[in-house]
């Protein structure tokens, strides 16, 4: 690399090019850190709540099924957010720390960069849509 930092148009020395790159490497691992932690403690949560519907027994006034339905419902939802968070770490770590060139031609890299995070937030009103009955009478 000739050292240039196109951003700026400043050429950065040797040093200067190390830390930056330790900079840019240390906020890429603090943000796949950060979404492990929340897929980790997403799988923990869903986890608990499975586990405290099929321990409680049923009560008057208090319907398991709608209990059941909910956590169904939750867990849908952290499966996608699971899923597509853990597609864009992938990516991520092809781009940054192995070198896998970003284009428009591997689809696959440039989805996962660009994509998977949006995805999941429109995914989540569509499930609910489909899952709630009261959310389709309005339709």
């Amino acid at each position: 690399s000739s050292g240039i930092n196109a951003e700026y148009g400043v050429r950065l020395m040797p040093r200067d090019m190390y830390l930056h790159y330790k900079l840019l490497y240390f906020h890429i691992g603090t943000i796949m850190t950060e979404i492990g932690l929340m897929i980790l403690t997403v799988l923990v949560a869903n986890s608990v709540c499975i586990a405290k519907i099929l321990i409680t027994p049923d009560t008057p006034g208090r319907s398991r099924s709608v209990a059941t339905q909910a956590t169904f419902t939750v867990a849908i939802l952290s499966a996608f957010f699971c899923v597509l968070n853990a597609f864009y770490l992938v990516t991520e770590v092809m781009y940054f720390f192995l070198g896998v060139p970003l284009s428009a031609n591997n689809i696959v890299l440039y989805s996962g960069i660009y994509y998977a995070i949006p995805l999941i937030r429109a995914i989540n009103p569509l499930i609910y849509l489909l899952r709630k009955k009261e959310m389709r009478k309005y339709l």
